[in-house]
């Protein structure tokens, strides 16, 4: 299994690598490399934009049109590195001290940065040559070996941390004694403790501020909890929704960009989505938000007999939760509400319902009535067995 990175990927509109990286497990943020250096410094310590690494792109065929294209990918890079040490993720890591990484076309590019004592402290190149399998893997090296140093340097200036089977969070801070009189250095070279948000979020946003990095460990053990959750009868809702919620890369998102049971009144009663993902993204498509409702693995999916069956009529009435949900969410009279749980408007574009399984079920009549919801309703109708082998083909390492 590879483990989840969470990346910004720059280059121009026509790069794919962000689309590479994420069938292999990645949440990839694309920004044009010519705004990437001002939105990190518009969004320093956004709530939802953080990230592992920066990915340039420069491999895209008959994308870039310098005479000397090395010269554009080391003035990007270089460009991040000379950010603010005030510019920062939400959870106080500067954005110039995280690992860039340089997609290039050919060996002798890759060769030719290599070669240069200069860069190596800038960034670390790879063609593309060698397949985005090797590619996400060679990533995940510089993220672990950076997240290695930037605990070490947030260990000593007092946070505490516990590893979660392969997942490392920041459980407690306790600040270091005076010596001689002077009061204790908090920030360093990687970490700034004033721009650290986790102090003054609301609870569930320090959990998701707590998360500074996941092995392959942490994936591997959470497949194996999901496929056990969908084997063992009875299992809750709830468990389903922690296990999303511990592992928001499942449905596309990072930590910082999913929204736990957000709570919105309407006439005097509280209307709850499982979860509303917001993902970070510029312009008008960054109001766009995923919201996904969770039921049971013992949801039913089709009712009747042999060519007969139909969609289940429950499946029906949770269909119309959602479109609530979509209304409420799009609805100006909510508006405020809506800024105060997410932090500003978002529009509800994407409709997911998960629960059921798939199994031993007539895929083409259960193909036949999804399609029907969905072109009828927009609602995506996945079960839980769908769900977990995607992920499963997704960060298997083969």
């Amino acid at each position: 299994m590879r483990p989840h990175l969470s990346l910004v990927v720059t280059g121009t509109p026509r790069s794919l690598s962000a689309t590479s990286l994420d069938s292999l497990g990645a949440t990839s943020r694309f920004i044009v490399d010519e705004k990437l250096t001002d939105i990190l410094g518009l969004n320093s310590g956004n709530s939802r934009l953080r990230a592992d690494a920066i990915v340039i792109d420069g491999a895209s065929k008959n994308v870039w049109q310098d005479q000397f294209p090395i010269a554009r990918f080391v003035y990007i890079a270089r460009s991040i590195k000379k950010l603010s040490d005030s510019i920062t993720m939400p959870n106080g890591v500067r954005w110039n001290a995280i690992p860039i990484i340089l997609l290039v076309d050919n060996y002798e590019m890759e060769e030719q940065i290599a070669s240069d004592y200069t860069l190596r402290s800038v960034l670390s190149a790879w063609s593309i040559s060698r397949g985005f399998h090797y590619i996400y893997d060679a990533i995940a090296r510089s993220v672990e070996r950076f997240a290695e140093e930037l605990i070490d340097q947030m260990g000593r200036v007092g946070w505490r941390f516990v590893n979660e089977n392969g997942r490392i969070r920041r459980v407690h801070f306790q600040i270091p004694r005076r010596k001689r009189g002077f009061a204790p250095e908090l920030d360093t070279k990687f970490y700034s403790h004033s721009a650290d948000q986790i102090f003054t979020a609301p609870k569930h946003r320090q959990f998701a501020l707590s998360v500074l990095t996941a092995s392959k460990e942490y994936t591997n053990k959470s497949l194996e909890l999901y496929e056990s959750y969908i084997k063992e009868r009875g299992t809750r809702e709830a468990k389903f929704q922690e296990l999303l919620e511990q592992n928001p890369n499942f449905v596309g998102a990072t930590h910082l960009e999913m929204f736990p049971h957000p709570s919105i009144l309407r006439n005097g009663k509280r209307r709850i989505p499982d979860l509303v993902i917001h993902p970070f993204s510029i312009g008008d498509d960054g109001l766009d938000a995923h919201v996904v409702e969770l039921k049971t693995a013992e949801m039913e999916l089709l009712r009747g007999k042999g060519d007969r069956k139909y969609i289940s009529g429950k499946i029906n009435a949770y269909v119309a939760q959602i479109q609530e949900y979509e209304r409420l969410i799009n609805d100006e009279t909510y508006l405020a509400q809506i800024l105060h749980i997410f932090g500003s408007k978002i529009r509800a574009k994407r409709l997911s319902l998960i629960g059921g399984v798939s199994r031993t079920i007539d895929r083409d009549i259960l193909e036949r009535e999804r399609a029907q919801l969905k072109n009828g309703y927009g609602v995506d109708i996945i079960s839980y067995d769908e769900h977990l082998d995607r992920q499963v083909r997704r960060y298997d390492a083969q």
